[in-house]
């Protein structure tokens, strides 16, 4: 069959060896044809993709950047103290350098604006995802579309906490970037017509279209099926959609997301018509069969018509101009042929092609300098930050980027630094090991190690303390760096260390005054003793009316000067925060009966009627600390009567409704007729060393501690007061006091307690000081007890072995042996016998409470603080010794004392 296509005339033969001759061409054009078509859709798929993965890299590297910038803010101490003035001038500098940022905020925990870079107005920012969600993970957070509320135009939102040394919430940073400025990316490319760029939320919420289109309203939901697929889909991908607008278009979607873990918080979607792309392809694929066909026909012709050495030379040079072009020379163009009007035609068709396939790589050169573009502009923005020190790295530990701000921290330029491994930077010698190992580490899983404070080294040696956080990226080229953003932290060490030294010297302070306190205590309370147990004891001898009026002089004076010392005592452990409460179970009836003796006398020689009345359903026992309760009494009973001279000073205790089951509320209610309290001075009446009279004519004598300690002590109780007073008529003060019911004993209702007489105790008194010894002895024998004297600690052992005693009052600062080295010996004595249990009460000047609890701890079974009174010794040692008042001869109080303190 060939043989027979060959036979015929020269024409045909030629035309056939033309043909032949010409196949290869053909082939060209034919799978340049089909390859230009399938490259057509292949490319415009591929740099829809291309560019939304660069938008995409584009918001990583943003939101990396907001990360870094609001992370090293937060360290900043202006931040962390919430200066405003100072906030205030750094935002404004950061948002003129960094014109895409919208806004720049410092909120307080509740969402309240502190400091801004450009609002002045009140705002908040509660309801914000971005405040919301970095409160609650105290972390880096990403908002939502948002109408920014400062400058009301769309924008993206980021939060980041600022913590306080303990871990808490300080406030919250916010910033916003501006969502109209990735139309300038779009703007620049070549897309078809009805392109778009579109940008929505986590929610499917449109952040942002180009071009703006008045049916796709920012803020509203895109296409349901668009947003499904892609949050189903990859990371990345390729849809085919008939949008809202009615066109069909080819889109491209990215997911971005904080880590590889956590949901996207933003999708980016790039859009073209499928029939531009499709129909760019079909036309240049038909274009191509037009010239195929046309080189068919002309070639046809050629060897028809023409043939010998000048075809020849066309095809040679056709020939050889393909193969430049496959060896990528894209210059390379053939010499048009006129006189030979098939060859011109295919040297046309060649130059058409090698025309197409160097715009085509023109158009890729500007697809990836607009990606460098972009890049310059980050990394501009890194440059324009002075305090935050910012390097690349490849995953080999060599630098590929130093900031201007990591030049100012370790002293070498970017030129000394690019190229230069890591560890030969600034990394001290003691620790290169560890890098060394965290780096290959990283470059295996590209888990970058967490931020944490190290310790790193400068160009001239000089250590630098540093917040040091790291992220790994993805370059353009798919290839990982490591960039660390390092936050100088010499400035708030300093700080640290300053505040360490203060509190130290707080302390030692503190220290010094309690030590104070507690020896001026003692020697004070000493001699008081020693003079109120002589008054007492000249009380009880034949006076005239002068020598009666002196001694109740000298009392009231002595009783002053320890109440004095007392409240002082007081005021400061409350202060200092030592003073506890203890609780435990009492009876409400005690506190009554003790109230109307205490005051009794003083009520009847000031001529003031004392009335008690006590709630008939308050249960008889609560459990409190009854010592403070009685403590608040005293004061507020005390104050009434000093301040009413006639009329009635009342106390009136009663129940209110609990809270829980298992409380009672108890209020306490002190009315008096005296002189009352100006309105001006109430706000004023709690504080320390403040009183109604301030002038040098005082009426009433005192320091001014006592209400104040009475607050005090109420709120250490957790209860309230408040007062209520009209000048000349009267005050009424009234306490609320949360106490536990006792079950075991809930049943009890309160009782009048009957007294009776019985015995007087035997009774071993161990005092060194003769001022304290004789008038205490004196007193506890008139009262009917019988006293045994010893002067130390050593002859107390010594006359408790010969004799029997019913209780021991024990001095603690004694020469020989102490009153705490004594009670220890008794208290493990194997000879002592049953007397080893002999109750021990501390009579000492040491009227701080940790000595309270050394004494106790030491073995002894109360404590009574001098100056100390009869009823005082006599109910201490009724209680030591398990005597009620039916089994003790009852102390009644000389009706002409002055001793009435409690």
């Amino acid at each position: 069959m060939f043989a027979r296509l060959l036979h015929g005339s020269i024409k045909k033969k030629l035309a056939i060896l033309f043909l032949m001759a010409a196949l290869p061409a053909i082939l060209i054009i034919v799978i340049a044809g089909l390859d230009n078509h399938r490259r057509a859709v292949s490319d415009a798929e591929r740099q829809l993709q291309t560019f939304s993965r660069h938008m995409a890299e584009t918001q990583t590297q943003i939101t990396l950047a907001t990360k870094a910038l609001l992370e090293g803010l937060a360290m900043l101490p202006e931040v962390r103290q919430g200066d405003v003035e100072a906030c205030n001038r750094l935002f404004a500098n950061l948002l003129k350098i960094n014109p895409d940022y919208a806004a720049l905020h410092l909120v307080n925990p509740h969402g309240n604006l502190v400091a801004s870079g450009s609002a002045r107005k009140p705002a908040n920012f509660a309801h914000t995802r971005h405040f919301r969600e970095a409160v609650a993970t105290k972390a880096f957070a990403t908002g939502e579309y948002l109408l920014g509320v400062t400058l009301h135009v769309p924008v993206f939102t980021f939060g980041y906490p600022v913590l306080n040394d303990r871990n808490e919430i300080a406030g919250v940073l916010l910033t916003s970037i501006r969502l109209d400025s990735y139309g300038e990316l779009f703007r620049h490319t070549p897309f078809p017509d009805s392109s778009f760029v579109g940008v929505c939320d986590r929610n499917g919420l449109r952040l942002f279209r180009y071009p703006e289109n008045s049916a796709m309203i920012l803020g509203d939901p895109i296409k349901q099926k668009v947003f499904e697929h892609a949050m189903s889909g990859p990371s990345e991908g390729l849809l085919q959609e008939e949008s809202t607008d009615g066109v069909e278009r080819i889109v491209a979607f990215q997911k971005l997301s904080l880590t590889a873990d956590s949901p996207p918080y933003m999708y980016f979607f790039v859009g073209a018509p499928s029939t531009m792309f499709y129909a760019d392809a079909k036309s240049g694929m038909l274009r191509d069969f037009v010239i195929l066909f046309l080189t068919i026909g002309l070639t046809m012709l050629s060897g028809w018509f023409l043939g010998g050495r000048t075809v020849g030379m066309r095809l040679e040079e056709l020939a050889g101009a393909a193969k430049r072009i496959g060896e990528g020379d894209l210059s390379v163009r053939v010499t048009p042929a006129p006189e030979i009007t098939e060859v011109d035609v295919l040297a046309q068709a060649f130059n058409n092609m090698a025309e197409s396939l160097t715009q085509d790589i023109a158009r890729r050169t500007r697809a990836e300098k607009a990606l460098a573009e972009s890049e310059f502009r980050f990394r501009k923005l890194f440059e324009q930050i002075p305090s935050i020190a910012v390097q690349g790295y490849g995953m080999d530990g060599r630098t590929r980027y130093w900031n201007q701000a990591s030049q100012n921290l370790y002293g070498y330029s970017a030129s000394e630094a690019i190229g230069v491994k890591l560890t030969d930077l600034i990394i001290p010698p003691e620790i290169r090991g560890y890098v060394e190992a965290d780096m290959r580490s990283m470059a295996e899983t590209k888990i970058p190690i967490p931020a944490s404070e190290l310790t790193l080294m400068r160009k001239d040696g000089s250590r630098v303390l540093v917040f040091s956080s790291h992220a790994i990226v993805t370059n353009a080229g798919g290839e990982a760096e490591l960039f660390c953003v390092d936050v100088d932290l010499t400035s708030r060490k300093e700080a640290e260390e300053a505040l360490l030294r203060l509190k130290e010297a707080a302390e030692a302070a503190n220290q010094a005054k309690s030590e104070f306190l507690a020896n001026m205590s003692h020697e004070i309370r000493t001699p008081i003793n020693g003079v109120m147990g002589m008054l007492q004891l000249l009380e009880t001898t034949t006076l005239d009316a002068e020598q009666t009026r002196y001694v109740h002089m000298a009392a009231e004076a002595a009783n002053r000067l320890t109440r004095l010392l007392t409240d002082i005592l007081d005021l400061s452990r409350v202060e200092a925060g030592k003073m506890e409460v203890r609780k435990a179970a009492f009876q409400i009836r005690d506190i009554i009966d003790s109230v109307a003796g205490l005051f009794a006398v003083t009520a009847r020689n000031k001529g003031v009627a004392l009335e008690c009345s006590l709630d008939p359903t308050m249960p008889a026992t609560l459990i409190g600390d009854e010592m403070r309760v009685r403590q608040v009494l005293f004061n507020l009973v005390g104050n009434a009567l000093k301040f009413t001279d006639r009329g009635t000073v009342g106390m009136e205790i009663t129940t209110l409704p609990p809270r829980t089951d298992d409380d009672i509320r108890v209020r306490f209610q002190v009315t008096d007729t005296g002189i009352g309290i100006p309105e001006d001075r109430l706000s004023a009446i709690f504080e320390p060393f403040r009183q109604v009279e301030n002038s040098y004519t005082r009426n009433y004598q005192g320091a001014g501690l006592g209400l104040s300690i009475v607050h005090r002590l109420v709120g250490l109780m957790d209860g309230e007061i408040s007062i209520e007073s009209t000048p000349g008529t009267g005050t009424t003060v009234h306490v609320v006091l949360p106490f536990k019911m006792d079950r075991e004993n809930s049943a009890q209702i309160v009782e009048p307690a009957a007294i009776k007489t019985g015995a007087g105790f035997r009774v071993l008194l161990v005092e060194d000081d003769p001022s304290n010894r004789i008038p205490t002895q004196k007193l506890l024998e008139k009262a009917g007890h019988e006293v045994t004297l010893a002067e130390n600690g050593r002859q107390a052992l010594e006359l408790l072995a010969e004799n029997d005693f019913d209780c021991i009052l024990m001095d603690i600062q004694m020469p020989v042996m102490s009153g705490v080295e004594a009670t220890r010996i008794i208290r493990g004595s194997d000879t002592l016998g049953p007397k080893k249990d002999i109750p021990i009460i501390a009579l000492t000047a040491y009227a701080m409470d940790k000595e309270r609890d050394a004494f106790l701890a030491a073995g002894m079974n109360a404590y009574v603080a001098k100056p100390a009174t009869l009823e005082d010794m006599t109910r201490a040692m009724r209680d030591a010794l398990g005597v009620g008042t039916s089994d003790d001869k009852a102390f009644v109080q000389d009706p002409r004392t002055t001793f009435d303190l409690p």
